[in-house]
């Protein structure tokens, strides 16, 4: 991750000047673009499996919406809002190890983007082209696992000792990641297009899945978060043939690397119309006073 992104101010002095670029180009810009788009999700973490394939197995469906302003012309300044759901299985995974650690999760993703981009097209009639686009995204996520048959939620139960005596700091629900987006566009109908493309976020967090460094006292554990908290926890195949807990300390997952997630989208989106660029401009002109005009 950005080494400067890891400061709050430097953050917060991002976002700001993000939105002043926005709020300074508003008069300039050339033209408006509107979209909406599903999404197919999937995650790359702690409990997704090692094959790339396998990752994929794990789509989830999601949506969109975007509005885009153009800065000058080929780049634009975009607001986008995305909803979806990631999650991973030990039990899905090709490596022994995962599986017989047996954790899962599943959690909920509601992203809000700022992204600078630029819309590159070979024909001057802008009919077909690319885009490409980066920027910051703030998401809240919670992640959560299935136990007896109900939606247990994870964070709140400290499963790596989060908050606890000896364990790490507890870890929040609103983040942020950086998104690397590429993608098509073609004009099916005047203003009209037709889009896809893929967007892929390094978050700045590695407990999308609730899983990062190691196994905390489950005594302790119980004693201060109930039996649930230790029941998810450690879920490991051992435990129904009375092996009991993992010891504190043993490696539960792999804090040096953040988990990411991508999103595949398809999507329409609406040109409102531009003043001198090559693409559609808007056909509705100012009457032109002729004789039967003139009483």
């Amino acid at each position: 991750m950005l080494p400067f992104l890891q400061n709050e101010m430097c953050r917060r002095k991002l976002i700001i000047l993000l939105i002043l670029i926005l709020s300074f180009n508003l008069s300039r810009a050339q033209s408006v673009w509107l979209g909406s788009f599903v999404t197919g999700s999937s995650y790359f973490g702690d409990l997704a499996p090692f094959d790339i394939k396998q990752s994929f197995s794990q789509i989830h469906k999601g949506y969109g919406l975007y509005v885009s302003k153009e800065l000058y012309e080929g780049a634009f300044f975009s607001f986008v809002f995305e909803h979806a759901v990631i999650s991973g299985d030990d039990k899905q995974s090709a490596a022994e190890s995962r599986r017989i650690r047996n954790l899962n999760f599943q959690s909920p993703l509601d992203c809000a983007s700022l992204m600078l981009g630029y819309r590159i097209s070979p024909f001057r009639s802008n009919a077909i082209g690319v885009k490409v686009a980066t920027g910051l995204t703030i998401f809240k996520f919670d992640p959560q696992t299935v136990l007896d048959g109900h939606l247990i939620r994870l964070q709140p139960l400290s499963t790596e000792g989060q908050g606890l005596p000896g364990g790490p700091k507890p870890y929040a629900l609103i983040n942020y990641s950086i998104p690397i987006q590429a993608g098509l566009y073609y004009r099916i109908y005047q203003n009209i297009f037709l889009e896809t493309s893929f967007t892929f976020y390094f978050a700045n967090t590695d407990y999308l899945d609730d899983v990062s460094t190691s196994y905390y006292d489950s005594e302790t554990l119980r004693q201060l978060k109930g039996e649930i908290a230790v029941r998810v926890a450690d879920r490991h195949i051992g435990i129904e043939t009375g092996q009991g807990n993992y010891p504190s300390g043993q490696i539960r997952g792999n804090p040096k690397r953040n988990d990411q997630f991508g999103f595949i989208k398809l999507g329409v989106s609406m040109n409102l119309g531009e003043k001198n660029s090559g693409s559609y401009r808007s056909k509705v002109k100012c009457p032109v006073l002729g004789k039967s005009h003139i009483f």
